[in-house]
């Protein structure tokens, strides 16, 4: 300073001190914020001292107010971040969150924060218990699922709220009326997905449901077409031969009257076969077929069947072999409904091995099981004509026009079976043949 009056004195000039900035405590016990600043000037050779003191409380004010509106949204863009957050996990938003809060207190280095939300909690490293804290809220739908907490782990200046400016207390309400906002949109957007997936799902069924009707539609009217050719050609056969018979009466040829009789008890017999699978079919739709159970020797009935179609086999130049084990137990079983089952798949397996085969009908017994095979040498199915095999009206799309049948016998078959307590599968490779097989339990 004696530097500076030298100055003044020896170029007149006026000399200038430094400024400074400094809180006083007013009349009232007010805080106020001054800038002071002094100078000497030289008036008639004389050094004249002089202080310029400026009230900064509004500057302060201003200036903090800027200060806590740039934390004010840094908080709140943590809360964006974490409502835009779309492939981070919300957890870890939240603690990203909680960690950036004290950033946005006047005294961050010394602050922590923590935010409980129903069973989970999210807090800073250094977050302990203190006795200077704030909280606020976080009520979603009207009920409080948490809190969240900022608290100082050193003692400060008490302002509106302890240690707390009021400005901060706004904030934290805010903070916690915003993250509740965003949870209850993040819900809604969970029960949107989880509703559009619920939605998918029926729609998926109702259109694979819808596609199975118009398979079952469509197998219905093959199945009309079919059962009406069916029972035309009988119907045919019995027309055309009554009516040759009715010509004939009195004739001497006997052997012309003999053939038109075997057609018309033939024909006849066709159609009570037809009549009887749609009735058996009917009575498994509603539920009230039943078995008249008795005991049935196994070996017997398989011998009664397979010399049914002994005559039938070696006429078409085919081999019917069995292979029948030894001491069989009987069964308790409808031996006319299992004969039914026999006779369809030896009816099957003549029908589709070609000459010059053999066919094998074997009976044997596991431990819980009476096992029953028929296998054949024909041409086999494919996988996707295994699967279709046992439903109602199926028929293999190429023996539609060759063999007669509805497409019954074996949904029928399977039907019979499985009311034993039992289960029927089939092994088919293409030019190998096809194999049945029958498993009924030795105690029904």
């Amino acid at each position: 300073m004696k530097a500076g009056v030298k100055n003044i004195l020896e170029s007149k000039q006026e000399w200038k001190g430094q400024e400074s900035e400094q809180e006083i405590q007013c009349a009232g016990g007010k805080h106020k914020f001054v800038q002071t600043s002094s100078f000497i000037i030289k008036q008639d050779a004389t050094l004249r001292l002089g202080t310029i003191i400026r009230d900064m409380t509004q500057c302060k004010l201003v200036e903090a107010q800027e200060k806590l509106r740039a934390k004010e949204h840094q908080a709140f863009n943590g809360l964006a971040e974490l409502y835009r957050g779309q492939d981070i996990e919300q957890d870890k938003l939240l603690q990203k969150f909680v960690d950036n809060l004290p950033t946005s207190w006047q005294f961050p280095e010394i602050a922590c924060a923590s935010l409980v939300l129903d069973y989970k909690e999210f807090h800073t490293q250094n977050f302990g218990e203190s006795a200077w804290k704030q909280s606020a809220p976080v009520e979603v739908y009207g009920s409080i699922v948490g809190s969240l907490q900022v608290g100082y782990l050193e003692e400060r200046p008490v302002e509106d709220e302890g240690p707390f400016l009021k400005e901060e207390r706004a904030l934290i309400n805010a903070l916690g009326r915003r993250l509740a906002v965003i949870i209850e949109q993040k819900q809604a957007e969970g029960k949107l997905v989880e509703n559009y997936k619920k939605l998918n799902i029926s729609y998926q069924k109702e259109k694979h449901l819808r596609q199975e009707l118009q398979e079952e539609a469509q197998a219905r009217g093959m199945f009309i077409d079919i059962l009406a050719h069916e029972l035309r050609t009988p119907l045919t056969r019995l027309l055309v031969c009554s009516g040759m018979l009715q010509d004939t009466l009195g004739s001497s040829d006997a052997d012309i009257q003999k053939r038109l009789i075997q057609n018309l008890h033939n024909g006849t017999q066709s159609l009570a076969q037809r009549l009887e699978e749609l009735l058996d079919l009917g009575k498994f739709s509603r539920g009230i077929f039943t078995l008249q159970k008795q005991p049935v020797n196994l070996k017997e009935l398989v011998n009664k069947t397979a010399a049914r179609f002994k005559p039938q086999v070696e006429q078409q130049s085919r081999q019917l072999n069995l292979e029948i084990q030894d001491n069989l137990p009987e069964i308790e079983a409808d031996p006319a409904r299992l004969e039914q089952v026999l006779a369809n798949l030896l009816s099957n397996a003549v029908k589709y091995s070609p000459e010059y085969t053999t066919i094998i009908l074997k009976v044997g017994k596991t431990a819980d099981n009476i096992v029953i095979e028929v296998q054949d040498e024909g041409k086999g199915l494919t996988p996707e004509e295994q699967k279709k095999l046992f439903d109602p009206y199926h028929r293999v799309q190429q023996d539609t026009q060759k063999y007669p049948g509805i497409g019954l016998g074996l949904a029928i078959c399977k039907q019979i079976v499985e009311a034993h307590g039992g289960s029927i599968g089939i092994e088919s490779k293409l030019d190998k043949g096809t194999c049945f097989s029958l498993k009924i339990p030795v105690k029904i």
